[in-house]
């Protein structure tokens, strides 16, 4: 007889189950689909000619440190390319109060930060609405997730402030994207994150800033992280190179207190022991190369072009019935239907070859079932043009 699984389920892991990535996952390579729900690159801007020379010459050059096992805390030369990067590119500062540390990716980040801080019960702030994936880790430990609307100018830093007053309790940490808000795509200003870093030193708080798009730009701008403002040491700054060199890398980093960063390091240990060392050697010398800074160039130029595609497409098949505010970075639009509960809506739209995020599950209060998160990166100009053709049928049929 088949093994019984269920009963010998840990409550972490059904507290972890995400079906609406299980579906994205399970439909990446699905061709009979139009796919706007990931966030996934446009393969086109991988450098791998030049990722498959600089594996073979770190093999060559150096076999014992680019195929043995490393530091948890990274290679070195990488912590001091990403050092470099972070000051020139980021306008952070680098002082000896701080270290970084390497991780598979902003995914490892956000799990080795959870498991380091939070307990059952204990609170966590975040934007509202907020990354999704975010915040089915913090469930996943069993945080209390307390919202903050999101405006224009990101997260309202005011009633953020209300809500610290009205905890009974210390939360835990804060979690925010100043930069490119996902899945809104809206930005902080500088007077906005002074504030924030105000507020967070007022009340004690620990600052988790998320922010893999800084550098991914179309209005030719660089926004300053919310860590360059930051006075007493509480943000810690999470970063990827998934949107700026290739995801297939697994690669992220971690930059923030010492103290903080070494007892995250404990719990990034357990889960991996180190972060593939061949990999950062590759990112090492892609920074040295000036092939990061290549291939951002690359992403802005291709991903600009598609975000209009895909606002030609909305006029063109939807965009009498939807809201939503143009992304000046990042992969996303986030759009508001109007009357149409897209959760309802997408068992039609896959059934017309089309899927989307429903935006309800990126809520984490007073949820709107009336958005929906898209992304105009993954797929072609021309999958753009026909998924739109497909979403609009779908609410043809979903309205009759």
């Amino acid at each position: 007889m088949p093994i019984e699984i269920n009963s010998r389920l840990s409550n972490f892991v059904l507290k972890a189950t995400n079906e609406d990535l299980d579906r994205i996952l399970q439909n990446v390579n699905n061709a009979s689909l139009i796919s706007f729900a990931g966030g996934l690159p446009d393969p086109s801007v991988f450098p791998s000619i030049e990722i498959g020379y600089i594996a073979y010459e770190a093999i060559q050059k150096n076999p014992i440190s680019a195929l043995q096992y490393g530091s948890t805390y990274g290679v070195p030369d990488l912590i001091e390319e990403i050092k470099k990067f972070m000051k020139d590119k980021l306008k952070i500062k680098i002082n000896d109060d701080e270290k970084v540390l390497v991780t598979n990716g902003s995914q490892e980040a956000l799990f080795s930060i959870t498991s380091t801080f939070i307990n059952p019960g204990d609170y966590v702030i975040t934007e509202n609405p907020t990354y999704f994936v975010a915040t089915s880790v913090f469930k996943a430990f069993n945080g209390k997730i307390v919202g903050v609307n999101v405006n224009s100018n990101g997260i309202d830093v005011y009633k953020l402030e209300e809500k610290i007053k009205k905890l009974n309790t210390k939360p835990k940490f804060l979690y925010v994207m100043p930069n490119c808000h996902n899945p809104m795509g809206v930005m902080m200003d500088e007077e906005s994150k002074k504030h924030l870093i105000e507020i967070a030193n007022k009340y004690d708080l620990l600052v988790i800033e998320d922010d893999p798009y800084s550098l991914i730009n179309y209005e030719g701008k660089t926004p300053i992280p919310l860590k360059a403002y930051d006075s007493e040491e509480r943000v810690i700054y999470m970063s990827t190179f998934s949107k700026i060199l290739s995801p297939g890398l697994r690669l992220g980093w971690i930059y923030g207190n010492k103290k903080v960063v070494d007892k995250i390091a404990v719990s990034k240990q357990i889960i991996s022991l180190n972060t593939s060392t061949l990999v950062q050697h590759i990112a090492a010398e892609a920074l040295r190369r000036g092939i990061v800074e290549k291939t951002i160039e690359k992403v802005i130029e291709v991903y600009k072009h598609k975000r209009d595609i895909m606002i030609s497409a909305f006029e063109q098949y939807i965009g009498n019935i939807i809201e939503y505010e143009k992304p000046q970075s990042g992969m996303f639009f986030f759009v508001k239907f109007d009357n149409i509960n897209t959760r309802d809506l997408l068992s039609y739209a896959i059934k017309s070859g089309v899927m989307y995020l429903p935006g309800d599950i990126t809520f984490v209060e007073d949820t709107d079932f009336t958005t929906a998160r898209l992304n105009f990166t993954y797929p072609s100009e021309s999958m753009i043009i026909e998924g739109m053709r497909r979403l609009s049928n779908a609410i043809k049929e979903y309205k009759s």
